[in-house]
């Protein structure tokens, strides 16, 4: 890499995506406006991703507090594992 090598910040790669932002440097405008874009919609995404594992995390630890409770019980034809069956009940 020479001194006339744009050196690219490792976040921008990692956040925007090199190839992403590089057409616009290309003609000479600036990626800014599409860096931007990108940043706020993977924020977004984040979010929702965040949201549903938090309530898949609260999910999970409900069904640990009732399953203490509960004995450990055999398969009997009709039932395979009542722990997962008494979450649908």
């Amino acid at each position: 890499m020479d001194d006339q090598t744009p050196r690219t910040n490792c976040t921008v790669t990692q956040f925007a995506g090199y190839a992403n932002v590089t057409p616009d440097a290309d003609k000479g405008r600036s990626p800014c406006p599409r860096v931007r874009e990108i940043i706020q919609r993977r924020m977004w995404e984040n979010r929702q991703r965040l949201d549903e594992l938090n309530a898949l995390q609260t999910r999970m630890e409900d069904a640990v507090q009732q399953w203490s409770a509960m004995p450990d019980g055999m398969p009997d034809g009709h039932s395979i594992c009542h722990l997962i069956e008494s979450l649908h009940a």
